[in-house]
């Protein structure tokens, strides 16, 4: 085989090589990247649901029966 034939055979392969890492890694950093997004967003969501139910909460402790501010509303004898 000759010399010209074996580097154009080399340059061949080595460039459909080269073309196989990066379409195996641009495929490998698409998936870590939507893991990645995905847990940022239950992370994202959790802590929003978290901060409305504490905010809600406070809210509605006042109309507590036994201890909020405004535990008389619930009493029978208070009318």
């Amino acid at each position: 085989m000759p010399i010209r034939l074996q580097l154009l055979l080399f340059g061949v392969v080595g460039n459909i090589l080269v073309a196989a890492i990066f379409i195996f890694s641009f495929g490998y950093r698409e998936n870590i990247q939507q893991e990645s997004s995905s847990e940022s967003l239950l992370t994202l969501y959790d802590a929003a649901w978290y901060q409305t139910y504490n905010q809600s909460f406070e809210s509605m402790a006042k109309w507590q029966p036994t201890f909020g501010a405004n535990a008389s509303y619930w009493d029978p004898d208070s009318v």
